[in-house]
């Protein structure tokens, strides 16, 4: 696998990204409980933005209701982040 340029948060489940794997083996994304051996699991929005940020990664999310609002918030206090991909709806597991 190349190196991860995606991080799926709590909210984005590992059969997604195991789908993303079969249709592409070297497929970017590592899954929070992965990274850092699940350290960053169950930290704030705002933490995971800046700490991807620093890693350079973009955050990968199903949580509609507060992760765009602070990614806007960290662009309109001048902080910024990576990058955010927010599902607009939810994706049923078969569809994977």
């Amino acid at each position: 696998m190349s190196a991860p340029r995606l991080l799926a948060d709590e909210d984005t489940g590992h059969a997604l990204l195991a789908a993303c794997r079969k249709l592409s083996p070297g497929f970017p994304m590592i899954h929070i409980a992965d990274w850092w051996d699940g350290e960053w699991l169950g930290r704030k929005d705002p933490v995971l933005l800046a700490s991807a940020k620093t890693f350079g990664l973009v955050l990968v999310s199903f949580d509609r209701n507060t992760l765009a609002h602070h990614a806007g918030q960290l662009v309109k206090t001048g902080d910024g982040h990576a990058g955010s991909i927010v599902y607009r709806k939810s994706v049923p597991v078969t569809a994977y």
